[in-house]
């Protein structure tokens, strides 16, 4: 009976052994999963954060070009509107009330248009598309206006 008893706590040692070496093992793998968890998140974050970074890039670059061409497009206008004033001197008393409503006309929108574009520079992403679609409404107006 001695002999079983003793048969019976080398397999409860080596049962025992068994279990710390699993634990460990699985110990050191959950830290190495962990680690390489964080390491994937850090690695997503950092991609993100460039993604971001580009898309603020982009997005300047836009309202920048944006700006250029409606400056440009708004300078035109106010080259017209000039001409039209200085038509006005030489224009036929008859004419001449139809070319005031013209110019009044013409300067009340340059002056919406150039007002819209003030706002260019505290524009956010989200506004974007709606400012581009309010330009794009004001200066079709301005054509129109001017022909």
């Amino acid at each position: 009976m001695r002999i079983h008893s003793v048969i019976a706590a080398l397999c409860g040692a080596a049962l025992v052994g068994c279990s710390a070496e699993t634990a460990s093992s699985a110990k050191k793998m959950a830290g190495q999963a962990t680690s390489a968890a964080k390491e994937a998140a850090g690695k997503a974050t950092a991609a993100a954060g460039e993604m971001a970074e580009a898309a603020k890039k982009k997005f300047a670059e836009a309202k920048e070009a944006f700006k250029k061409q409606a400056g440009e497009q708004l300078g035109g206008f106010d080259k017209k509107l000039d001409d039209m004033k200085a038509k006005l001197k030489d224009a036929s008393a008859d004419a001449k009330p139809k070319l005031e409503e013209k110019i009044k006309q013409c300067s009340e929108l340059l002056a919406q248009a150039k007002e819209q574009m003030g706002k260019l520079g505290d524009l956010s992403e989200d506004g974007w598309e709606a400012f581009k679609t309010k330009a794009a409404e004001l200066m079709e107006k301005l054509k129109k206006a001017f022909e």
